[in-house]
């Protein structure tokens, strides 16, 4: 979903940008000049954690503004002579603006911008939802600019867990980085089935061929969605068999918790189980697929697929 901004809203989105990061934020902006909405909403972020990115001209950057980065724990301040853009992003969106991170440009500027969020509205199409191949352009070629920041940059501040274990955002990661990573960790865990990535025109997917006997497994969104697909000869006999399960509930319990999926025939005989989880890290929203693989595996018993 994008949102026009005027100065006004600006002024109200950037610090709930800052303040609403979760583990990850990134802002690129040339000048600094810290207002206290700023410094606070900084702060805030740093105290629960958040992994924050400047990318600035740090040389223009004011002693008393410097002492107050440097005194952040979890942020990385890199210093690029030529940076002009203005963008604040974390794992929900991004606003691209005019307004610099200035308390002039706040008080005395008329700025404009737009907020670009992950998810449009939710809606009952969900081919429209979860194959936006616009969104995934537009994240990436906003990753990779990003990072060819960086790349350009001098290293001025490191975070404490940067000093430890090296600069790492996962907010750079590509859809493609993404997918690698997760086919190298689901053929570890899931040996000796193999995915792989399967590259369409509209989209990449990761892809099990065969998962079930004449069943394909499709990953189509990590995060919300996976597919089985009956190989072809199998879909007439496959939508007649699975149709009573159209629009089933699945409640999987994980970790003392339930996660409930729903269960999707749509045309062309595919069927999706769908769930929304926000609050599962990587790791674990693996081990969460994993559980609803070996219940859903209780609906391709020979006996049902004789029906």
């Amino acid at each position: 979903m994008i949102t026009f901004l005027n100065t006004e809203k600006l002024l109200n989105v950037i610090p709930d940008t800052i303040y609403n990061a979760q583990k990850e934020l990134i802002i690129v902006v040339p000048f600094i000049n810290l207002s206290n909405t700023t410094m606070d909403a900084l702060r805030a972020a740093d105290k629960k954690g958040v992994e924050t990115t400047i990318i600035c001209r740090f040389s223009e950057v004011k002693p008393k503004d410097r002492n107050i980065l440097e005194n952040l724990q979890n942020l990385n301040v890199f210093s690029h002579p030529n940076v002009h853009s203005k963008c604040y992003y974390n794992e929900e969106s991004i606003v691209i603006t005019s307004l610099n991170l200035t308390s002039y440009s706040e008080r005395n500027n008329r700025e404009m911008g737009v907020m670009v969020s992950r998810y449009d509205n939710w809606g009952d199409d969900y081919d429209d939802l979860f194959e936006n191949e616009e969104f995934t352009d537009f994240a990436d070629d906003l990753r990779m600019e990003l990072q060819q920041l960086l790349n350009g940059s001098e290293y001025i501040i490191k975070s404490k867990r940067a000093g430890q274990l090296g600069y790492r955002c996962s907010l750079l990661n590509t859809n493609r980085d993404n997918m690698e990573q997760m086919c190298n960790e689901l053929n570890r865990r899931l040996s000796p089935k193999r995915f792989s990535i399967e590259e369409l025109e509209y989209a990449n997917y990761i892809v099990c061929e065969n998962y079930f006997d004449k069943i394909t497994l499709r990953i189509k969104d990590f995060y919300q969605r996976i597919e089985f697909e009956p190989t072809r000869g199998e879909i007439s006999s496959w939508h007649n068999k699975f149709k009573p399960l159209h629009q089933e509930g699945l409640s999987v319990p994980f970790k003392g918790s339930d996660y409930e999926f729903k269960i999707y025939l749509n045309s062309g005989a595919k069927l999706n189980i769908v769930g929304y989880y926000d609050d599962l890290e990587f790791w674990d929203r693996l081990d969460l697929w994993n559980a609803v693989l070996k219940q859903i595996s209780t609906f391709f018993t020979k006996e049902l697929l004789k029906i």
